[in-house]
């Protein structure tokens, strides 16, 4: 997977399960073009409507394909444009392989290429109008006792 990862400068996300006799739980990693395997961490789940308009929305979002897989249930392959290339739902929990060629897209979207910037402006702003209305609500309280 590394030569794989290396050779089409993709980005490989790996989810597993790990179980034992009283507990469950699903993790992932991601597999880097340069061979690092990224920190492992616990994946939330969004459920009906919401899963598939999130990872649209994600795909258009980023310039780049999505591939969706489940334990069980359903996988997905979504292009960079949104569109949805294939689909299996599997009601039983059975397991699940598609294969397609898929365009991996561009993944040069502005809010990719300019990082966080969006985040912290936003943070800034919020900053910024708790303190204006802070000093607009004394100043207004000062005005009115006078």
């Amino acid at each position: 997977m590394r030569a794989l990862a290396a050779e089409t400068g993709a980005y490989f996300f790996i989810s597993y399960v790990v179980s034992n006799e009283t507990k469950f739980r699903n993790e992932a990693v991601v597999l880097t073009p340069s061979g690092e395997f990224l920190d492992v961490y616990g994946k939330n789940h969004a459920f009906g409507e919401q899963l598939w308009t999130n990872s649209v929305f994600r795909a258009v979002e980023n310039r780049v394909a999505i591939v969706f897989t489940g334990v069980a249930h359903n996988t997905a392959l979504i292009d960079p444009y949104g569109r949805l290339l294939a689909l299996e739902l599997n009601p039983e929990g059975e397991r699940l392989t598609l294969v397609m060629d898929v365009p991996l897209g561009t993944g040069d979207a502005p809010l990719v290429r300019m990082g966080d910037w969006l985040g912290w402006f936003s943070l800034a702003g919020y900053i910024f109008f708790m303190i204006f209305e802070s000093v607009v609500g004394k100043r207004a309280k000062k005005t009115v006792k006078s």
